[in-house]
Formats: structure tokens, sequence, C-alpha cells
């Protein structure tokens, strides 16, 4: 199981270290080493949407994120357009998702923009 070692890094660099661990590993587990709380939420809210099971175990002042990343899992949960060709029109005014870090919310909207 890879092992991606996360402590010391500040947010969003928790985040951005899991995804690139991800998009590497087609499917199994992999766990990942964090030393706050906040990143330990972070990495856990990102790897839930992007479909993949956690067990989070806490140990002194680490947190260890068990993930488990099923091959297909999540694709059927994947809206289907109603037609071909349907036109979809979406109005986003922010540069950011949600609040608090604006580069944690700056990689997240780019995450959630990029296309499939």
């Amino acid at each position: 199981m890879p092992v991606v070692d996360c402590r010391g890094l500040a947010c969003p660099q928790p985040v951005i270290t899991t995804k690139q661990a991800l998009d590497q590993l087609k499917d199994g587990e992999l766990l990942v080493i964090v030393d706050n709380a906040s990143s330990c939420n972070n990495v856990e809210r990102f790897v839930r949407s992007q479909g993949c099971s956690v067990d989070i175990k806490e140990s002194g002042p680490d947190f260890y994120i068990h993930i488990n990343k099923a091959t297909g899992k999540g694709e059927e949960e994947k809206i289907q357009p109603d037609e071909k060709g349907k036109k979809v029109v979406v109005y986003i005014n922010s540069q950011l998702l949600g609040g608090g870090d604006e580069a944690l919310g700056s990689f997240l909207m780019k995450a959630f923009l990029k296309p499939s």
C-alpha cells in the first residue's frame, strides 16, 4: 500500500499531494498521514468527493487516513443528460469553492471545473 506522508505541510498541500497520489493509483489502498485536524478534514472531504471510502485513525498528533479506491466506483452516480447535446449553463459568482483558505478554494474550484 502506498504511503503519502504530509506531516508538516500546510493546506492545501496535503489535498494536492493526495490528489496526485490518487491519480496515479488505479485502484486499491492508499495511506495518507497528516499532523493536524484541518488537513485531515480537508483530505477526507476531497477523497470522499472522488468516490473513495475513508477510515481515519488518530495516534498522538497524527491522523492516519486509510483510503480505498475501487475501479468504477462512483461512475453510476454521475448525472446522465436526458437528451444528447442538451446545453447547460452554469453561473459561478466566485473564483473560489467554499470559504476559508483562498489557495484551497482556488484548487478546489479548478478541480470542480476540470472536465472528466
